[in-house]
């Protein structure tokens, strides 16, 4: 036998001899697909980070502070702004018991069966109210659920309006049925509600704009409005317009619309309008493959788009900043962006253990968020610096959250 012959049979009986672990065919499969979630996540991420690295000049900073910060830029671009220090991809999380004590909400919220206004104001509200407007004299504008086999009832967008008196809302005004969706301008001087002829949905109705001191239906806008069309006010443009979604009384969608004075016209594009922002004159919404988007009402002109899978909510009060969910995990993740450009400026910390049931905008600036762990809810606040504090302390939830806004998103 030569010497390459007794190489190859020395080298096959060891093989032979030798015992090899086996792997099982599930584990190897959890693996492989272990690995493969892992390259879509790595590929997710640097496809984000491709387009946050395009940097647009513009400036961004706390609302209602001009004195320690310069106006937002003007420029429109389709390219989003990158932010002096990127967020990071996943926010960190914190506990909710961790978080120091901060400034009460600065916004009109519900606590319990209460509504709480900015000025101190307390009502109580009627069983089963949805949502809340301020009206003329200090009172309020309530709708609650309506038993009704129509789906814009069952669904949510129509109920019962009723019209609470100033002081403790004993006194109550019956308004029929309309649209569970209010407005109201930027300055918090402006209110718009839509009112159904006869409870009937497919009768029409009429859209109310007004100043708080004169809204009702002796107000000083009161515009008709087709048979067959259900409005929900979302936003108030230049104190004499406003946003409408407009559904089917079957809830399908047709169309976003501005009405003013002059007649009413449909914005090119948009199947859904999310919020309005009344200082800079744009409107957030969504198109018919579910992208959310900023655009120009008058002509529908997209300014800027969201990234995939977000989900774009309200403006500040400013106009700078919109704040946006993104699902995924079970667990939705909530982020700020630059409203002029679509720069994401800041990831909100999770709390753990809680989810984030509504969002709305401080008159100082700051974020506020309703979270909740199923048993309880509580009211946090959050600056664009990413610091958290309380706002109001976690209560037992009853039917529903505990809290709720009456500005939200």
């Amino acid at each position: 036998m030569n010497p390459e012959d007794l190489l190859t049979e020395v080298l096959r009986e060891r093989t032979e001899d030798t015992d090899y672990a086996s792997t099982p065919l599930a584990t190897v499969s959890k693996r492989a697909g272990a690995i493969r979630a892992r390259r879509r996540r790595t590929a997710i991420l640097a496809a984000a980070a491709a387009v946050a690295v395009v940097v647009v000049p513009g400036a961004v900073w706390l609302n209602r502070s001009p004195s320690s910060s310069p106006g937002p830029s003007q420029q429109v671009t389709t390219a989003p702004t990158q932010s002096p220090s990127a967020p990071s991809s996943k926010p960190p999380t914190v506990a909710l018991n961790s978080l120091p004590q901060g400034p009460k909400p600065r916004v009109d919220y519900i606590d319990g069966s209460t509504f709480i206004g900015i000025l101190g104001e307390r009502v109580t509200l009627p069983p089963g109210t949805e949502s809340v407007v301020r009206s003329r004299g200090g009172g309020l504008i309530v709708a609650t659920a309506r038993r009704s086999p129509e789906r814009v009832f069952t669904d949510g967008t129509a109920g019962n309006l009723e019209g609470l008196a100033p002081g403790n809302g004993s006194t109550t005004n019956d308004l029929g049925c309309g649209a569970t969706r209010f407005a109201w301008s930027v300055d918090g001087t402006l209110s718009a509600y839509w009112q159904m002829t006869g409870c009937d949905p497919t009768s029409g109705g009429k859209l109310f704009l007004g100043a708080l001191s004169t809204m009702s239906q002796a107000g000083p806008q009161g515009w008709p409005t087709p048979a067959g069309e259900v409005y929900q006010p979302v936003g108030i443009l230049g104190g004499a317009a406003v946003v409408v979604n407009v559904v089917t009384p079957q809830g399908v969608s047709a169309g976003v619309w501005v009405v003013d004075p002059t007649g009413r016209h449909r914005i090119p594009g948009l199947e859904a309008a999310l919020s309005v922002s009344g200082s800079t004159g744009v409107v957030a919404g969504e198109q018919a493959d579910g992208n959310s988007v900023v655009v120009d009402p008058s002509s529908g002109e997209v300014r800027w788009s969201a990234p995939p899978g977000w989900v774009l909510g309200s403006f500040s009060s400013d106009g700078a900043h919109i704040v946006a969910r993104k699902a995924g995990g079970g667990v939705s993740q909530y982020a700020v962006f630059d409203a002029h450009h679509g720069g994401r400026l800041l990831d909100v910390p999770a709390i753990g253990g809680t989810e984030v049931l509504q969002t709305a905008w401080g008159s100082d600036g700051a974020l506020m968020l309703v979270v909740d762990d199923h048993q309880s809810s509580a009211i946090v606040r959050c600056t664009l610096a990413g610091r958290l504090s309380i706002a109001a302390p976690a209560k037992p939830d009853g039917a529903v959250a505990h809290y709720r806004f009456v500005t939200t998103s």
